[in-house]
């Protein structure tokens, strides 16, 4: 004769697996965040890389075969008779003839003469441009040079 048991779950074998499965999610939860937050990191970072360097390519670019107006500043610099100004204004932008090019940038022109001895006016042979831009608690630093063509 057969035994009509009825087939089913004890309470102990729900019991424990409501517990493994929580353990399980607990356990798992903080591995995909972590992941999650480095991966936002990482686009922040790669955001921020790309719009120094746009603007760093494309200043040494018109450095490059600009003639460069005299004076020059520290935080400011004009090419080709006034047709192309920068300026880093006070560590929070970079301009080109008054339109944004960079936020949270801070940055130095350094322009050595030719020759090194101070004539009036000295004529440019190399400018540096030091740039770093930070955001969101990251930083992205950039150093270029360039000897004008059109001196």
């Amino acid at each position: 004769m057969k035994s009509d048991m009825i087939q089913g779950f004890t309470l102990l074998e729900v019991v424990l697996t409501i517990s493994m499965m929580g353990l399980i999610v607990g356990v798992g939860t903080p591995v995909l965040m972590a992941g999650y937050q480095s991966f936002l990191l990482g686009t922040a970072i790669q955001d921020i890389d790309a719009r120094a360097r746009f603007a760093m390519e494309r200043m040494l670019r018109e450095l490059r075969t600009a003639q460069i107006d005299l004076p020059f500043g520290a935080n400011s610099i004009s090419l080709d008779n006034g047709a192309i100004r920068y300026v880093f204004h006070g560590g929070n932008t970079l301009t080109r003839n008054g339109i944004l090019m960079a936020e949270n940038v801070t940055g130095t022109f350094t322009v050595i003469p030719d020759p090194p001895v101070h004539t009036d006016p000295p004529t440019p042979v190399h400018v540096s441009v030091d740039m770093t831009i930070t955001d969101g608690g990251q930083s992205i630093q950039l150093k270029g040079g360039v000897s004008p063509r059109n001196p």
